[in-house]
């Protein structure tokens, strides 16, 4: 799709999302006053519990590491947010092999190219995230490490080692790879959460979530969409007819 786009710009629509109707405007009129070369906004996760969850909490610092990022601080670029130039996207392609985890891929070559980040500070769009065995997002962290969903994932990360910080590559380990040998090997995935609470890289209660999250998925699920359910926003008029579009 991005080598055979013609406009000036890419933005990306995952099918299980939805733009709000100002979402095109709002990130070229970002792009055009800060020019930055990738606009992203925060995006909303509609867990199906009515109320609506904004992530991420915060944009990427100027000069922050983006690894630190997104697996020390849990930031997140969704590709359904994105507005990148075509010409960046050609030269920063998606990796073939990377089957999960591809917006990471993409957002760290952007950030390796040079080019600068520009964030709306209010969700432009909604992701459905019922929690479906299905959907590509859950789908490896059902699986082992070794099958094929998350192979080239893990490859990739490995590849990026020398680049990323100590505590960086900790969390990685503690967020991604102990979900994927947490039934398989649970003493090495306990291990990994340890490592990387030591090194700085959880804090107490991301320690604590993160072990409910590998240990117990139903039950973190469960409680997450009660915080969801309690906390989250209400949706307003045209977010909340957009969300029901989505679920029909």
């Amino acid at each position: 799709g991005v080598r055979l786009a013609r406009g000036r710009f890419i933005a990306f629509l995952d099918s299980d999302d939805a733009f709000l109707a100002d979402r095109l405007a709002e990130g070229l009129t970002c792009q055009r006053h800060t020019g930055a070369a990738v606009v992203y906004s925060q995006i909303y996760v509609d867990r199906g519990v009515g109320r609506l969850w904004a992530k991420p909490k915060r944009a990427i610092a100027a000069g922050e590491d983006i690894f630190d990022y997104l697996f020390v601080s849990r930031g997140l670029f969704h590709l359904s947010t994105m507005l990148v130039e075509s010409a960046l996207a050609r030269r920063c392609p998606f990796h073939d092999d990377v089957l999960y985890g591809d917006d990471y891929q993409f957002a760290v070559d952007l950030r390796r190219s040079g080019a600068r980040f520009a964030m709306v500070e209010r969700p432009l769009a909604i992701y459905r995230d019922h929690g479906h065995a299905a959907q590509l997002s859950q789908r490896p962290m059902l699986a082992d490490a070794a099958s094929p969903l998350n192979r080239g994932f893990i490859a990739w990360v490995d590849r990026e080692r020398p680049q990323m910080s100590e505590r960086a590559w900790l969390a990685y380990r503690a967020g991604f790879l102990a979900r994927f040998c947490a039934r398989s090997a649970p003493i090495e995935a306990l291990r990994m959460i340890w490592q990387a609470h030591r090194a700085g890289g959880l804090r107490e209660f991301g320690t604590l979530r993160l072990a409910l999250q590998v240990f117990l998925p139903d039950a973190y699920r469960r409680l997450a969409d009660t915080v969801a359910g309690l906390s989250g926003h209400v949706p307003g008029g045209e977010v909340e007819a957009v969300r029901r579009l989505v679920q029909a």
